[in-house]
């Protein structure tokens, strides 16, 4: 039985700029253009991730170690995270943020009736 190592790194793509020009626009925070493009058996390496989230590896490792990315796992020497992977923790995170809202807005509407 073959087995296919599927290992994406991602290109950055192309952004219409405001004067109508075709060339990449420099973005401030983080915003993932592709991440539901790719297959959620796709595996992302370091250079891949840090790609999709526009930010270096620094960033990506700290994202780890505040919960706000799953750790990789091991692949030989690689590290890699599969992309159905980060999008459920992300929309767990999502969940989890919405429920804190809503308790937040019910407290509010208790004080200010």
């Amino acid at each position: 039985m073959e087995t296919e190592e599927k290992i994406e790194t991602a290109e950055e793509p192309e952004v219409q700029g405001a004067g109508g020009d075709s060339g990449p626009v420099r973005e401030t925070g983080i915003f993932v253009y592709d991440l539901g493009a790719f297959d959620p058996d796709t595996l992302l390496d370091l250079g891949g991730l840090c790609g999709l989230f526009r930010c270096c590896s620094r960033s990506i490792r700290r994202m780890i170690m505040k919960g706000e990315l799953p750790p990789p796992v091991r692949l030989g020497v690689r590290q890699v995270w599969q992309v159905g992977r980060i999008t459920s923790w992300i929309a767990a995170r999502a969940a989890v943020a919405e429920k804190s809202a809503a308790r937040a807005q019910a407290k509010i509407a208790k004080l200010c009736p």
